[in-house]
Parts: C-alpha cells; structure tokens; sequence
C-alpha cells in the first residue's frame, strides 16, 4: 500500500536517504524545505519550497499525509508548532534530529 508521505528537510545526510528508500518503496513523496540546496531529488517527488516559521507552514498540514517525518525542527517550540499545525492531519508524525545528538 503506497502512503502519502511528508520529509520536512530532505536534502541532508540522512533525510535524503529516506527520502530515496520510501520512494524505491512506492510511496507517494513530498519534500517541504527551504529550496535552497538545489540538489536534484529523485524522479517522482514533490518539491514544496517554503519557511517552517511562515504563515503558509500550515498549508501543507491539508493534505492529510499518512506520515510526516520532521528532519529540520532545533527547538522545543518548532515541535510544538508542528503538534498543532498537523495534529488531526496525518496518521504518524515522526521526529528525527541528528541535532540534537550534536547540540546544534
């Protein structure tokens, strides 16, 4: 069963391989960051350019995704604003931050 999933990020050392193998699994992938690396995705993925602290943030919470995996929140506060910006939007939303590992 192909899902509908969100990588915010994407593009990083981990992201982007997570990104190649839910598509490698069928999925249907979308990819929400800044545009600002200008690596090539794989062939098949949405690109939606935005900024997490702007108002259209919350935009993509109406596509109702089966999964949201968050690679670029640093704070407290950016995951709370994801708890209420998709809570009720998606059926698992999941956090992964290699920064906080480093202290970023």
């Amino acid at each position: 069963m192909a899902l509908n999933v969100l990588f915010i990020g994407g593009t990083g050392q981990i992201s982007y391989r997570c990104v190649e193998r839910a598509v490698g699994e069928g999925h249907r992938v979308n990819v929400y960051n800044r545009g600002l690396r200008g690596d090539p995705l794989p062939s098949g993925v949405t690109s939606i350019t935005g900024e997490l602290g702007s108002a259209a943030y919350s935009d993509p919470a109406r596509a109702n995704y089966n999964v949201i995996c968050q690679f670029i929140a640093f704070t407290p506060d950016q995951i709370a604003r994801d708890i209420e910006v998709f809570a009720g939007n998606c059926s698992q939303y999941i956090f992964i931050s290699s920064a906080s590992v480093y202290e970023k």
